[in-house]
């Protein structure tokens, strides 16, 4: 059987191989122009005719190039995943790091206000152990003075008579030499004759004119003087204790016994370590410097050597302080201190100050600054 095709709809009847139909052109691409087309609408079950206007439309709508869209960076799926991931891991390092920053930054000012009073305070302990030593130091050369002024060799007349001068400098030289701590002991009688004695030879004359021998037989008393130069070349500065010396049979003072102790004794006492930076000033009723670790500041006034110290000194002589100064351009702890107890026993209206640098005192605290630094830093590093 043959198959005969269906005719088409459109007859060819010109040259473009299209029939004319209604009067409308048929161009070679086989769209009408002019009049109405027959287009078909997508989606449409039956043909539907299109304006000449709408065709050219569609026909420039065809043509027409597709126009760029601009795409945001972020739309980049890999772009967009590095992002996350970055911000993921800076917010992890945050969420580790800034805790462990202020606990140690807080656990920091905490411990370091700590230190700073524990390191005041220990500063003003050490000042008050050093008192302790110089006050018991003082009073046992007193009670040593006063054994001497009781001695049979001066006190009793029989043994006194029979003793020879001699022997009696040999009591005097051994008492001098196992306490090592007397340069010179003397027992002495008003009129200006010398009885015992043991170290350096000592002028009588001027012996009889100082004032702790006219103190003793104004007051028949025991007493402790301000520690000053002595009369002797090249004694140094030193400090003497007299008493009197009384006849057992008759209860009367007949004599004097006399020590002298060098200045220089009480840095062994003290027993200050250079290498702690720490220096001592003693001061007497005058406020002048009798004893110190600095050779250089002996018999100077407190007020030449500390300006500012001795300003604030004057307005709590009685309380002492512990107070930060900047004093010859040297920033330092001083801790000032007012013997009381010398003060109520002997009279003796002495002090001391203590110092010691900043620099190494608070030491303490930059070791804790850079402990905390690094022990953060590896904390960070770790998270």
């Amino acid at each position: 059987m043959t198959q005969i095709p269906p005719k088409n709809s459109f007859e060819k009847t010109s040259d473009e191989g299209y029939p004319a139909s209604n009067g409308f052109h048929v161009a070679s691409n086989g769209f009408q122009v002019g009049g109405h087309t027959p287009v078909t609408e997508e989606f449409s079950s039956s043909p539907t005719l299109l304006s000449s206007q709408e065709a050219e439309l569609s026909l420039q709508n065809l043509y027409r190039p597709h126009q760029k869209r601009q795409v945001s960076p972020w739309h980049f799926p890999g772009l967009r995943f590095s992002s996350l991931r970055t911000k993921a891991t800076l917010l992890a390092l945050a969420i580790g790091t800034i805790p462990v920053v202020l606990v140690g930054t807080t656990a920091y000012f905490t411990a370091n206000q700590g230190i700073e009073e524990q390191i005041i305070q220990s500063e003003k302990t050490n000042a008050e152990d050093l008192e302790d030593k110089l006050n018991l130091f003082i009073k046992q050369r007193y009670n040593d003075l006063l054994a001497m002024s009781k001695l049979d060799a001066f006190t009793n007349p029989k043994v006194r008579d029979a003793l020879t001068n001699e022997e009696k400098n040999a009591i005097l030289k051994d008492l001098m030499e196992s306490s090592k701590t007397y340069n010179s002991v003397l027992v002495y009688n008003p009129k200006g004759e010398l009885l015992a004695s043991a170290g350096e030879e000592v002028n009588l004359a001027n012996l009889l004119k100082v004032d702790y021998t006219q103190s003793v037989l104004d007051t028949d008393r025991p007493i402790i003087v301000d520690p000053r130069q002595s009369l002797t070349s090249g004694a140094g500065f030193s400090f003497f204790v007299a008493a009197p010396v009384k006849d057992k049979t008759t209860s009367k003072t007949f004599a004097l016994v006399r020590t002298r102790t060098p200045m220089s004794v009480i840095n062994n006492l003290f027993g200050v370590n250079p290498k702690r930076g720490q220096e001592f000033y003693v001061t007497d009723s005058q406020g002048q410097i009798t004893a110190s670790s600095d050779p250089k500041a002996l018999e100077k006034k407190l007020g030449d050597l500390f300006p500012n110290l001795s300003s604030q000194i004057q307005k709590t002589a009685k309380q002492g302080l512990t107070t930060i100064a900047t004093e010859n351009g040297k920033k330092q702890i001083f801790t000032y201190i007012p013997n009381k107890e010398l003060a109520k026993a002997y009279g003796l209206n002495w002090g001391l100050i203590v110092t010691r640098p900043t620099q190494i005192a608070f030491a303490p605290q930059r070791q804790l600054l850079v402990t905390l630094i690094v022990g953060t830093s590896l904390v960070a590093l770790l998270v």
